[in-house]
């Protein structure tokens, strides 16, 4: 008999919440008594608890990062190998080796604590959306319904394309994840829970986010919380996960062109910013006392990759050869040429070296000598971007390649040219490519260098490699990413209650 799904409900059962400054805790006895959501201020209350989650803001309650951290550093990891393009440092960051190794197991905290983390988003923003009549403002109850379907839809997909097979023809019935749509607030809520397919999840995720886009369109770019603009931007990344490639043109077309973004004209004004820069679709805001982690929580991106002594471990470590690549034999290196100023490193940091002494894309990390990091994440009370403007771009370029193949298509030359002269490199010219093998190769390397360590990697290799089926889309020298230890596995905690694995 399959047991009941106790971890994933019971620890729903009790949330966190957060108002402006502080935290809430809401008990199981409270959470169950519907009068938690009876009014305007509760449900919203519920929605910054909800955001507090997802975003990943530190909590020694919850654990897990979710979009600001894990699921960017463990998709990064699992991107690349070690020794040759990560020397991961296990001294801070044990918990990460696994996903570099490619060894995963179920025991793993970062695999159990994120999907904890993330269902129990999903059970609050699903009490919201039960409860969303009692907001009586129809603007307010739009706004909140939109971006709690937004919070949910998002989730769905980052879960999707790190917990299930990648989206093609032949894994459409493939087993994937649980959904859940209906609140889970005692054990007689709970029922028999199995894992929907990946079609389902997909088809789930989808209608969250355009109905979430519809609902938030009349409030525009809606402050730093979610936006038209950012549903229709995760719709463009769903839409390239399947290689839809119409749909992606849509999508990022649609925000291309709402006016709402516009890409920073210098490329170091794009990171480490106290507010939202002018290409932020959607952005974690941080600052000092509400942060995704730090080193005295050792939890969220900075903590691992800043290389700062007062910010984070440096547990990232990388050498100047695999960023550059001059000889061509590692198989996802950026390949920065001297000119491109997003491969520019600053060798002076030291151990004296804070936040504004790095005005460059890599620093030297004091914490491992020899050793380089990444700078887009050295400050813990800045915001950390999740999707951008400069990503719709080369979004739209790839897509609008595979919609012409194999003419050179000249809108994606443009597009590509966009990122590519922002950061001081010559434009390119139908001229450059004699076939078009060579613009689709130059695409692939300005997406890599353009969001190098934003998570994406992983995730462009598996479609790529279900679109192409090419060994030119592999991890390191040999790994297929479409591979079973690419997908991470149900948390043990959870297939010992329920019986999913």
């Amino acid at each position: 008999m399959k047991k009941t799904f106790i971890p994933l409900a019971i620890i729903l059962l009790t949330f966190t919440y957060t108002s402006c400054d502080s935290l809430l805790e809401v008990d199981a006895d409270n959470v169950i008594n519907e009068n938690v959501f009876s009014t305007t201020e509760q449900i919203e209350t519920a929605l910054n608890g909800a955001y507090f989650n997802f975003t990943g803001t530190a909590s020694a309650l919850d654990g897990g990062e979710l979009l600001g951290g894990d699921f960017s550093i463990i998709a990064s990891l699992l991107a690349y190998t070690q020794p040759f393009e990560i020397l991961w440092d296990i001294t801070d960051g044990g918990d990460y080796l696994n996903f570099l190794q490619k060894d995963q197991i179920n025991t793993n905290p970062r695999v159990n604590n994120n999907w904890l983390r993330a269902y129990e988003t999903i059970n609050l923003v699903n009490n919201i959306l039960a409860n969303i009549d009692n907001v009586t403002d129809a603007n307010v109850r739009n706004r909140i319904q939109g971006e709690a379907l937004a919070i949910r839809g998002i989730l769905y997909f980052e879960m999707v394309r790190l917990w299930a097979p990648q989206y093609a023809a032949s894994t459409l019935n493939s087993e994937a994840i649980p959904i859940r749509t209906e609140p889970v607030n005692s054990l007689e809520d709970i029922g028999t829970v199995t894992r929907a397919s990946v079609a389902q999840v997909y088809e789930r995720l989808e209608m969250d986010l355009n109905d979430a886009a519809e609902l938030l369109r009349p409030f525009g770019r809606n402050g730093t919380d979610l936006s038209e603009g950012a549903c229709l931007a995760y719709l463009a990344r769903v839409a390239m996960q399947k290689n839809d490639f119409s749909g992606a043109i849509d999508f990022s077309t649609q925000v291309i062109n709402s006016g709402s973004y516009t890409l920073e004209t210098d490329y170091r004004n794009v990171f480490n910013n106290p507010n939202n820069s002018s290409e932020d679709i959607f952005a974690i805001q941080q600052n000092a006392s509400s942060n995704t982690g730090n080193r005295n929580t050792a939890t969220g991106i900075t903590t691992f990759y800043s290389g700062l002594i007062n910010t984070g471990f440096g547990t990232l470590g990388m050498t100047r050869s695999f960023l550059t690549d001059a000889f061509g034999e590692i198989r996802n290196s950026p390949k920065f040429t001297n000119d491109d100023v997003r491969g520019i490193i600053d060798f002076e940091v030291d151990s004296s070296s804070v936040v504004n002494d790095v005005t460059t894309a890599f620093h030297a990390n004091p914490n491992r000598p020899g050793l380089v990091t990444t700078s887009k994440y050295i400050s813990t009370d800045h915001v950390l971007p999740v999707i951008r403007l400069a990503e719709m771009y080369l979004i739209r370029a790839e897509a609008s390649f595979e919609l012409n193949f194999p003419a050179i298509n000249a809108d994606a030359i443009a597009d590509i040219n966009r990122t590519r002269t922002r950061a001081g490199l010559t434009a390119y010219t139908a001229s450059d490519f004699p076939i078009a093998d060579a613009l689709f190769e130059s695409i692939v390397t300005e997406k890599n260098r353009e969001l190098f360590y934003e998570g994406q990697l992983l995730h462009d290799l598996k479609r790529r490699r279900a679109n192409l089926d090419s060994d030119e889309f592999m991890v390191g020298n040999d790994l297929n990413p479409l591979e079973d230890r690419f997908i991470l596995p149900i948390p043990q905690s959870e297939t010992d209650a329920s019986g999913i694995d």
